[in-house]
């Protein structure tokens, strides 16, 4: 059995100038100790399939439409917010891609993280002090007696990231989502954050959703990648295939964005996301596609099954084009 099977998710939010599809009609799933990476560009339902999974969207703007989320065989979609609390924080974790949002500014990093340990882990309440260092100090993070007295105000970027973590893995979740975890921070610092996530995957085995725009974080990371665009997954491959040889273009297109340091030069995709309000006909890539035909913009494209993993473009029909190394 699958840790994670989502299952034709669909959602659509509802605002004053209309109804936004965020994401269309997706489907993965995740192993028990996977690392699964999702990349794409801001606005293509990466963020929001992961708060569809951990039951966190705002019930009266989100609408699921259809879709069915299970996790270890259970139907989140369906299930009771209270035992969804009790599985959030235990068997499911988070790490938000804002920590200066996700932490209390006026509550100090020990009871914010105490909290969470009394709620899930009540028997253990009179040793959570000791528990508490003993985590920091796995995680590798400095001062942890010094860390558990501050504010978050008085930490830095790089150490509320890391307070996350350890609020997120405090229980040590079968699942950990991490969205955007290096975002803002410097080179050391992203080096540092990514170690510490590696270190908690080898630690208890947890799968991880590692969500993010940058393909440096998912080639440390990543054992296979799903690649977004416009609320529906282009292409799902292992990470090495992925590098070696992407297949759909929007996937090759993300490769080439990739700056060249020693020449400075920086390629970027031409055009830029169309709005959710928009309604979508045919690929949803067509309108910034290189290799686009007129069928591309009437015809949606099935996903097919092409080597080690999956693609939606009509190039592909065939099943042409559908080995690696070539």
């Amino acid at each position: 059995m699958k840790l994670l099977e989502v299952k034709d998710l669909n959602v659509v939010f509802h605002t004053i100038l209309g109804e936004a599809e965020a994401v269309r009609g997706i489907s993965f799933s995740v192993d028990r100790g996977e690392v699964l990476g999702i990349v794409g560009e801001s606005g293509s339902g990466k963020s929001v399939t992961s708060l569809a999974i951990m039951g966190l969207l705002q019930r009266k703007k989100a609408d699921i439409r259809h879709g069915t989320i299970l996790f270890d065989g259970q139907d989140l979609l369906s299930m009771p917010e209270k035992q969804l609390c009790q599985l959030r924080g235990s068997r499911m974790a988070m790490v938000f891609q804002e920590p200066a949002s996700a932490l209390n500014p006026v509550i100090k990093i020990e009871k914010q993280l105490s909290e969470v340990y009394k709620l899930h882990e009540p028997a253990r309440a009179k040793t959570c002090h000791s528990e508490l260092v003993a985590l920091l100090k796995r995680l590798n993070i400095p001062d942890a007696e010094d860390v558990l007295k501050k504010y978050p105000f008085e930490l830095s970027g790089g150490m509320k990231q890391r307070v996350m973590i350890a609020m997120a893995v405090l229980c040590r979740p079968d699942l950990l989502i991490a969205d955007e975890p290096t975002t803002a921070l410097d080179v050391t610092t992203q080096a540092e954050i990514l170690e510490l996530l590696r270190l908690v995957q080898q630690e208890t085995n947890c799968a991880i959703i590692l969500i993010t725009h940058d393909l440096g974080v998912i080639a440390e990371m990543a054992q296979r990648v799903i690649v977004m665009y416009r609320g529906k997954i282009l292409e799902e491959c292992e990470a090495e295939s992925f590098f070696r040889s992407a297949r759909h273009p929007y996937s090759q297109d993300l490769l080439n964005t990739r700056p060249e340091y020693f020449s400075g030069r920086f390629t970027s995709i031409e055009g830029s996301i169309p709005s959710a309000y928009e309604k979508l006909t045919g690929c949803a890539y067509y309108g910034r596609c290189r290799q686009a035909e007129p069928r591309c913009a009437v015809r949606t494209p099935e996903q097919i099954q092409c080597g080690d993993g999956c693609v939606c473009c009509l190039k592909y029909e065939t099943g042409e084009g559908c080995t690696h190394g070539g």
